[in-house]
């Protein structure tokens, strides 16, 4: 056939771009539609605000923790408002003139929040404004304590607030606040008259310096999840459960008849979320005495299962069992493959029969002998773990570079910018911790450090849709385990550790996992990269902006020792003292933690070997989770959701787990709009305060 008869199909450019099928019925106008418009900009930045300031504010005032996870309740508040009642609402005023939110549009929005949701509470602020003003404080620099001796003198005085006089007035607040049953608007009037008081220009200093720390961290996790996202997700074939969530409750593509998604029209949705969101609002109501009536228990809390075995022959387990019954575990363990959600419950157990072992052969009493924690101590639990993910960050880091520098086809190459980005940032981070009096070949260890442990945490996350993690692996417990104290003075490593806790050590926020899944959200939905990443770059700057001023007029309205007591007293206080301690302390290598360290790496290069010839040998992301001790409360739960679709798949096949996927998802759901409405109650109502409905909780 002659070249120039050949029929050329006509391309719809908006349908490549948001990945609308060629086939589809939907006209290009329809498809047009997903436009990505400017406006969504300026709205996703007064979310980030709104979503900032209502964290900020129900941390302090009602001691809850609204985005204390990887999953950002507000947020997904926010989208079911503007999904169920924004869109239509402008469908029905607009009457055509006003194009309701695309499925383009909400997905940016939905990036931006979750993106942003932690910067208000661990994931940044109520750390570090609490930090800049405790070393100098005057109630803990006490002659007893040794600060100004063993610490003040390798301290960067440009990172922190040094005038006593100044960081009383910080702790103490202004006064005159007004009092409990005052109304929002003679608060407001209160609030505002202590902006115009504050002394800004005390802040302004300190905190420009520690921007160049969180804009290079920031820059690494940015780098590091394009520098993984195409291996993981088209190599791999990883889900990503926790971006699947929001990505369900977008408009499905082609829709011309209906703005809503698809899972909300089904009747199996509603089922799952009445369930959790009843009970759970039961709870609430049992809670706050409006029925007279005993809160459900979800679970079985430690002093429970302490009770239950120490007279027991499982006595040994006292202190290392809980469990709670968590609907949204519950949702993702069975949207999960079964290895994954299998490995994550029995390695668990096994960790916990490698401790009743080791009582039985008399090492311990009891798991209690065994602790562990952020900085230094290690049990052998958290070493298998520390090595195990340090080795599988090696490999997968070798293999995401190899994958994007390889030449795929011989004409097209990946994009590369994000190994340039990594090692940008990289050089950012390495050389603002040799400013800090850090020798360069230590500033430079310590970020590599950081880039495998992120890498291993991303991986989890990305793997297993675990929301709720803590890291008892990091920089100290190898330095201490090496016994690299022998060839560095340890007054030099002290002052990192009010450095690492800023970003690294209470992770239930850590912002590298949700960069990610916003990165996989825009891969599968699509729209323009350019206004996608400046939409996340506005609202991750305005929620670091709002989250900062609000946490500082908050503190001198109150007084900062009125705030929220972890992040403004204990937690400061902690990890200052933890630096004095380290300025003092004598390290020598540890041969029997270093072989547990060991074995951990070399069991997850074995379990790749073996996966490959015997399918059934369990996935090593449980492995992995050795590291997390949040993992004791959320076990149960993957056991439940990986039971219910072991039965399903078994029984019924395809059809029913893809009808039974329309009931989880509502269980998932339905627990996060019961968190966010509680969460609002506690705000508004501040005569009932109600407690344990939350994802961070830690009882049933």
């Amino acid at each position: 056939m002659n070249q120039k008869s050949l029929p050329y199909r006509r391309v719809a450019i908006c349908r490549e771009l948001t990945g609308t099928s060629p086939d589809s019925s939907a006209d290009d106008t329809a498809c047009c539609k997903s436009r990505f418009r400017w406006i969504i900009i300026p709205l996703t930045g007064l979310l980030c605000i709104a979503q900032s300031m209502v964290t900020v504010l129900a941390s302090n005032l009602a001691s809850q923790y609204l985005t204390s996870t990887l999953i950002t309740v507000i947020g997904f508040g926010f989208l079911f408002i503007l999904v169920l009642a924004c869109n239509p609402l402008i469908r029905f005023v607009g009457r055509g003139w006003i194009r309701p939110l695309g499925r383009i549009e909400l997905m940016a929005i939905i990036a931006a929040l979750m993106v942003s949701a932690g910067v208000s509470t661990f994931g940044l602020s109520d750390v570090l404004v609490p930090v800049i003003a405790a070393p100098w404080n005057p109630e803990w620099n006490t002659p007893q304590r040794g600060w100004e001796e063993q610490l003040h003198p390798y301290l960067r005085s440009e990172l922190y607030i040094t005038d006593p006089d100044a960081i009383r007035t910080f702790r103490e607040g202004f006064g005159g606040q007004p009092p409990q049953g005052a109304a929002w608007a003679e608060w407001s009037r209160f609030q505002l008259s202590v902006a115009r008081q504050l002394p800004w220009h005390l802040w302004v200093r300190p905190l420009a310096f520690w921007s160049i720390f969180v804009i290079g961290c920031y820059g690494m996790f940015w780098s590091l999840s394009y520098l993984v996202l195409d291996l993981w997700s088209r190599r791999e074939k990883l889900i990503f459960p926790l971006a699947k969530l929001p990505e369900s409750l977008l408009p499905d593509e082609g829709e011309q008849k209906s703005l809503l998604p698809g899972i909300i029209r089904h009747p199996l949705f509603w089922v799952g979320f009445a369930v959790s969101f009843f009970v759970l609002m039961y709870n609430a109501a049992a809670v706050a005495d409006l029925i007279p009536l005993a809160k459900l228990n979800l679970g079985m809390g430690r002093p429970t299962f302490n009770a239950l075995v120490s007279n027991s022959a499982l006595s040994g387990l006292v202190g290392g069992g809980a469990f709670l019954i968590i609907f949204t575990c519950i949702g993702i363990a069975y949207l999960l493959p079964l290895d994954i959600s299998f490995s994550v419950w029995f390695y668990f157990c096994m960790s916990r029969l490698l401790i009743y072992v080791m009582v039985q052969q008399g090492y311990g009493e009891n798991f209690k002998d065994f602790p562990s924690d952020w900085t230094w101590t290690l049990n052998p639990i958290s070493t298998l773990g520390m090595g195990g993910i340090l080795f599988f960050s090696v490999f997968t880091l070798y293999r995401s570079v190899r994958n994007i520098v390889a030449n795929t086809d011989g004409q097209n190459r990946r994009p590369r910018w994000p190994i340039f980005g990594l090692v940008t940032s990289f050089i950012l981070v390495a050389g603002w911790l040799s400013w800090n009096h850090l020798p360069v070949g230590w500033a430079i260890l310590v970020c590599a450090f950081l880039v495998l442990i992120t890498v291993g945490l991303m991986r989890i996350v990305a793997e297993s849709g675990v929301f709720w993690i803590q890291s008892n692996a990091g920089f100290f417990h190898l330095f201490k385990m090496l016994g690299l104290g022998n060839f560095v003075a340890p007054v030099l490593i002290a002052p990192l550790i009010p450095i690492y806790a800023i970003l690294f050590f209470d992770i239930k926020t850590f912002i590298a996992p949700n960069v990610l899944h916003a990165a996989k959200l825009h891969d599968d939905v699509g729209g323009s990269r350019v206004r996608f990443h400046l939409n996340i770059l506005v609202g991750l700057t305005t929620s670091v902006v709002a989250s900062i001023v609000c946490s500082l007029v908050m503190a001198y309205g109150r007084g900062a020792q009125q705030m929220n007591s972890w992040f403004y007293s204990s937690g400061p206080r902690r990890y200052f003292e933890e630096a004095t301690r380290a300025s003092t302390m004598s390290f020598s290598f540890e041969p029997t933690t270093f072989a547990w360290f060991v074995t951990g790496g070399a069991w997850v290069g074995l379990t790749f070997l073996l996966r490959r010839s015997i399918f059934w040998f369990p996935h090593p992301v449980g492995f992995l989770m050795n590291i997390n001790p949040l993992i004791q409360y959320m076990w149960f739960s993957f056991f439940i959701g990986w039971l219910i679709k072991k039965i399903v798949c078994k029984y019924g096949g395809q059809p029913s787990f893809t009808v039974i996927r329309f009931m989880m998802l509502g269980l998932i759901f339905g627990e996060l709009l019961a968190v966010f409405l509680v969460g609002a109650f506690n705000l508004l109502l501040s005569d009932t305060q109600i407690s344990g409905i939350d994802l961070n909780r830690y009882g049933p």
